[in-house]
């Protein structure tokens, strides 16, 4: 007599129920089935990560950048293992750059060829400096243009016809840090001109109606206000 194979082939999904309730094979089945892992990382712990691993880097990420915008990209010749290969998103241009680790930090690799990277430890795709730049000045004075729509942009100048919304947030991240490393170098400015005192602002800014020449006539009133009757908001 032949055996028939299939019969002794169960359904899918009928698998674990075929266990002996006398060797504790159910028992053991129904223990290992009730354990779940829970993820408690919520999208708040996510974006208190990020800050904090993109935090350590400021500094470094600010040295390199003034030294790629007094000398412009470095050679990137060397040895194989020393290098890496990555996604470079510009304006007019969208391909793989190899770059050299010239630092722990990949992102400081990336700002001395001029990229940003879109994660602070392990990037996958890089935007370049001019493009970030050319987004905050068109965003000065044309403030309706968003991250998504800039995004929206890049994809039609380079052909992607499926755009998805984790495109728009790998460009807000770098153009995030393209601005905190401007933020750095102001504060960096200040420090040089002696203008980071905590009350500088104050004693320094003079409004043009306060300001007194010497041998200035004196006038009838030397201060005029105008202001209405709305207590909430003042207009002086």
């Amino acid at each position: 007599t032949t055996m028939d194979i299939t019969s002794a082939i169960l359904p899918v999904g009928a698998e674990g129920f075929e266990l002996s309730h006398t060797g504790g094979e159910y028992e053991l089945y129904s223990e290992l089935s009730g354990i779940k892992c829970y993820d408690h990382c919520d999208r708040t712990n996510q974006i208190v990560k990020m800050a904090e691993a993109w935090a350590s880097q400021y500094e470094d990420l600010t040295d390199t950048y003034l030294q790629y915008m007094e000398e412009q990209p470095s050679d990137v010749s060397g040895d194989d293992a020393d290098q890496f290969t990555i996604e470079v998103i510009d304006i007019f241009d969208r391909s793989f750059h190899v770059f050299r680790h010239m630092s722990p930090y990949l992102n400081v690799s990336l700002m001395r060829q001029g990229c940003i990277g879109a994660s602070p430890i392990k990037p996958t795709v890089a935007i370049t400096i001019r493009t970030l730049a050319v987004y905050r000045q068109t965003h000065r004075v044309c403030p309706r243009l968003s991250i998504h729509a800039e995004a929206k942009k890049l994809c039609h100048l380079h052909q992607v016809s499926a755009f998805n919304f984790y495109l728009a947030d790998q460009l807000r991240v770098a153009f995030d840090v393209y601005l905190e490393v401007q933020c750095h170098v102001d504060a960096r400015v200040d420090s040089v001109l002696g203008h980071d005192s905590p009350n500088w602002h104050m004693l320094n800014a003079c409004p043009a109606c306060h300001y007194e020449v010497n041998y200035e006539p004196a006038m009838p009133f030397s201060f005029q206000l105008s202001m209405d009757r709305n207590n909430s908001a003042k207009l002086v």
